[in-house]
């Protein structure tokens, strides 16, 4: 493949991974932490405290892991310093897309009394959860 498109694409798949995972790592948290607290005996907000702050950190580190590819693209001529930043720029305006998407969807749920998390085991935890719980795996299967 053209060293001008791996890098950029590279970086992309990164930055789409770290972004998309978040809501589905905040509600996968939640689960463990529950499961967690129970057979830790420690309150779940302990836990999810810490949880959050593992995500947080390893949010830091995928963000420096981005900027880290996009600076080589720069230094190897593939993209511009400007297009770097058009590309981060970007970046944060479809994270915030999403985002904005995930709230009118968790709103959309509670308009319509829907419980996401009791659906959760019939539906899978979706994909990009981790542990099992995407493609339809971790459904109501006895």
């Amino acid at each position: 493949m053209n060293k001008k498109i791996l890098i950029p694409t590279i970086a992309l798949g990164l930055a789409i991974s770290a972004g998309a995972g978040w809501a589905a790592t905040k509600a996968a948290n939640s689960d463990m932490a529950q499961k967690l607290s129970e057979k830790l005996g420690v309150e779940q907000s302990t836990v999810s405290t810490a949880l959050e702050e593992m995500h947080t950190e390893r949010h830091a580190e995928r963000q420096q892991e981005i900027s880290n590819s996009l600076d080589k693209a720069v230094s190897d001529g593939v993209i511009t310093s400007e297009q770097k930043t058009a590309w981060q720029n970007k970046h944060a305006e479809l994270q915030q897309k999403r985002e904005q998407e995930r709230a009118e969807y968790k709103q959309w749920l509670a308009d319509n009394g829907i419980d996401e998390s009791k659906l959760q085991s019939y539906l899978g935890k979706g994909m990009g959860m981790g542990m099992g719980g995407g493609m339809g795996r971790g459904g109501n299967i006895e």
